[in-house]
């Protein structure tokens, strides 16, 4: 019995990260779609893509900076 109830908490506790896992593995081909996209996108466009990874790696720091100064909500 305490195995089985263990076994029942363990579920729960990590619940949402096989939910996440889950939604990760049914997005793979979009993802493989998207990268063939980008990377036909950038080859005509490199200045064009330059920028976007410019901003889209400042909008990252950004975040990581914003999420390290603001207390952990649990």
């Amino acid at each position: 019995m305490d195995l089985s109830a263990g076994r029942k908490a363990w579920l729960v506790e990590t619940e949402r990260y096989d939910h996440g896992w889950l939604a990760i593995l049914s997005a793979k081909r979009y993802l493989a779609l998207g990268s063939d996209l980008m990377a036909i996108w950038s080859a005509r466009n490199p200045r064009k893509f330059g920028r976007s990874a410019r901003r889209g790696l400042g909008l990252w720091s950004t975040w990581r900076v914003v999420r390290n100064i603001c207390p952990a909500v649990d």
